[in-house]
């Protein structure tokens, strides 16, 4: 009988350890119950839609901003390229007329120096003809002398 009674006491306590857990589950769910009513109450799947509708505004908000970004990048990349080809082009305008003026430098320097040549040439022919006019002198004065030396010896 001790047994019996035993038994009975184990099989009271296995019985009231599935009643408390079997209560703690209705009160579990109770408990979800309310949370999803209290949702529901307070506009929850309003909220809900709401809240997808806010996420997908923001996704379409930061694709928009993507765009943008990437068209201001190309934008600044093709004013880079122009303000490059602005740089280049204002170089060979520089060297252009760099060019020009060298080559109108060179074209005077060259006149000056045909003048100069043109001068030194007619002040050479100044000079001999001054030397050949001393030589003529020289040379009438010597056959002057000889003329005179050869009366004087006849």
């Amino acid at each position: 009988m001790h047994l019996l009674r035993d038994q009975t006491a184990a099989d009271e306590s296995s019985c009231n350890s599935k009643i408390l857990k079997v209560q703690d589950s209705i009160h579990q769910f109770d408990n979800v119950d309310n949370e999803i009513k209290a949702y529901h109450l307070s506009g929850g799947d309003d909220r809900l839609a709401a809240s997808h509708k806010a996420v997908k505004d923001a996704d379409k908000k930061i694709a928009d901003l993507d765009d943008e970004v990437m068209n201001l990048s190309m934008a600044i990349s093709e004013a880079e390229n122009n303000m490059a080809n602005m740089r280049q082009l204002e170089r060979n305008v520089a060297d252009n007329l760099r060019y020009r003026d060298m080559k109108r430098d060179i074209a005077k320097m060259r006149g000056r120096i045909s003048e100069m040549e043109k001068e030194n040439a007619e002040t050479e022919v100044e000079q001999y003809q001054a030397q050949a006019e001393k030589l003529r002198k020289a040379n009438n004065k010597w056959t002057a002398e000889v003329a005179l030396c050869s009366e004087d010896y006849y």
